[in-house]
């Protein structure tokens, strides 16, 4: 299922590839690594199966925390805080600390979630050109 956090930084995420996309400014979804939820088949998708899945090829390529948040925070719209926040949310990520499944999605909307593998399905145009 999904969890709270995840439905928050995709919906983020959505919500600003939406405003950006009148500009022609394309919105990703940078995430540190795997993260371990039961979202797939296995808990996990690799680079290969959402490259697969979006019918290009997607390069894993692990970088430190620190080095990301240094990139970010050199972004627009990146300020301290939000910079701060993704830090510690994705050393509790690597910790497995969001690694359980949840009813929130079913409580919010009244209707079982979708897999990580159906979203990108049901959104293939919000990942590729």
């Amino acid at each position: 299922m999904f969890l709270q956090e995840t439905v928050k930084q995709s919906g983020y995420t959505e919500a600003l590839h939406y405003e950006f996309k009148p500009f022609n400014i394309k919105v990703s979804l940078v995430e540190p690594g795997f993260i371990k939820t039961n979202l797939a088949h296995s808990g996990q998708l690799s680079a290969d199966e959402i490259g697969k899945l979006l019918n290009q090829k997607i390069e894993y390529v692990p970088i430190p925390v620190d080095m990301w948040i240094d990139a970010m925070k050199n972004l627009p719209n990146v300020n301290e805080f939000l910079a701060t926040h993704l830090k510690e949310f994705s050393k509790d990520i690597a910790l497995g600390k969001f690694n359980k499944t949840t009813d929130v999605v079913k409580t919010i909307t009244g209707h079982e979630p979708r897999s990580f593998e159906d979203y990108i399905k049901e959104h293939i145009d919000v990942f590729v050109n």
